[in-house]
């Protein structure tokens, strides 16, 4: 439920939801430290309104280069369009399909995708994937949701003590979602989304280096609400 508000004020104004969803850009800002990543040249899909690059100039990292891809879901990349226009290194690009990540002219060093690859067509993340794998010589940090067990269930009850929107599950489908067998389940959006598939979908394209549980940050990885994936490039070495 929306309750009129937008994406940011949803998600970002201070209610009980923000500590689950700054917790992803908090983890990014540690990576790139741990990693010691002093200068970058960022492609982002799904950046929204770029919020991300708030978070990044906290860090000393250096941004030679930032580029967005969005399909400018309730008007995110208008708003960044906009924020952003005064700054000739920060290009947001509308995108729907990975065909329209184009008019990319330097090899990115460093790949961002946040809550963004549940939302896309299953036949699609596999394309996404390869298409990054291309463009990026370096690190990919990736952020996706854990739609099974006990963080599924502990969601969905929320939801429903606070009245919110959810989604349609079919006979059989909410069960098999607590247990994890996620092939019973019909895909929509986050309904349906298998973290365990997307891991071995960024491995054929991506070296993993790390999984670690985000929010509410469980050494079991499966007990967390969002987990992140570090990866870096096939063959490639740091210096």
């Amino acid at each position: 439920m929306n309750n009129g508000k937008n994406y940011n004020e949803r998600l970002f104004s201070g209610n009980w939801r923000s500590a689950l969803h700054f917790s992803r850009f908090y983890w990014l800002i540690k990576q790139i430290q741990k990693l010691n990543i002093q200068r970058a040249k960022i492609i982002e899909l799904g950046c929204y309104d770029a919020k991300t690059i708030d978070f990044l100039v906290k860090v000393p990292l250096e941004i030679q280069e930032y580029l967005g891809f969005d399909r400018n879901w309730e008007g995110g990349l208008d708003i960044g369009l906009q924020k952003w226009k005064h700054y000739p290194n920060i290009h947001l690009q509308y995108c729907e399909k990975p065909e329209d990540i184009s008019n990319i002219y330097e090899v990115c060093n460093m790949g961002i995708c946040m809550e963004t690859l549940e939302h896309i067509n299953p036949e699609m993340v596999e394309p996404y994937l390869f298409k990054l794998s291309k463009v990026i010589k370096g690190y990919i940090f990736i952020t996706v949701p854990i739609e099974r067990g006990l963080p599924f269930l502990l969601k969905h009850v929320t939801k429903d003590i606070f009245s919110m929107k959810d989604d349609s599950f079919k006979k059989g489908e909410f069960f098999n979602s607590i247990i994890g067998r996620m092939d019973k389940v019909e895909r929509c959006e986050h309904k349906g989304f298998d973290d365990r598939v997307l891991l071995k979908q960024v491995k054929k394209y991506f070296d993993i280096i790390d999984v670690k549980g985000i929010f509410p940050g469980m050494p079991f990885v499966s007990l967390n609400f969002t987990i992140g994936i570090i990866a870096k490039t096939k063959g490639w070495q740091s210096h």
